[in-house]
């Protein structure tokens, strides 16, 4: 099965960005930007859980969310530094829209900073964490559980 295949190669992916995110504080653009096009081209050739279309709504509204929610916490919370949420969270953001669709991409940013928050408060740190591994691995799962949910998770336009 062709799926059993994407989802191999996408945990190596997604888990090599995580890694490198959670060691060096950097999601690499050379991954990241692959990742994205792999996603919208095999939705395109209809080798993917979604549509063209829902890969390129999961792609910029995920952008677009992740962009506008920066900004909100630039204005609103100017003492956190450095940033949570840096340039290469927000292309991930795209990535994963790609590949799972707009909704379960925020979905898995929700729950992934969730996790985070809890995870600094049980620790008692307020040092910056890297936001990718957590991120990776929520649409990880969100994306295996898929075929599996009774409902549409907005992947279907």
């Amino acid at each position: 099965d062709h799926m059993a295949l994407i989802t191999a190669v996408l945990v190596g992916w997604f888990g090599l960005i995580a890694i490198i995110d959670h060691r060096h504080g950097v999601v690499p653009d050379r991954l990241v930007r692959p990742a994205l096009w792999v996603g919208l081209i095999l939705a395109a050739c209809g080798q993917a859980i979604l549509t063209p279309a829902a890969a390129i709504l999961g792609a910029a509204g995920a952008w677009t969310g992740i962009t506008a929610l920066r900004g909100f916490a630039a204005r609103y919370l100017p003492n956190r530094r450095p940033p949570q949420l840096g340039d290469g969270d927000v292309k991930l953001a795209a990535a994963l829209g790609a590949w799972l669709g707009l909704w379960p991409a925020l979905a898995a940013f929700a729950i992934a900073a969730a996790l985070l928050a809890i995870f600094a408060a049980v620790r008692g740190t307020s040092r910056t964490q890297a936001f990718a591994p957590a991120f990776c691995l929520t649409a990880l799962c969100l994306f295996v559980l898929q075929p599996f949910s009774s409902f549409d998770l907005g992947t279907r336009l």
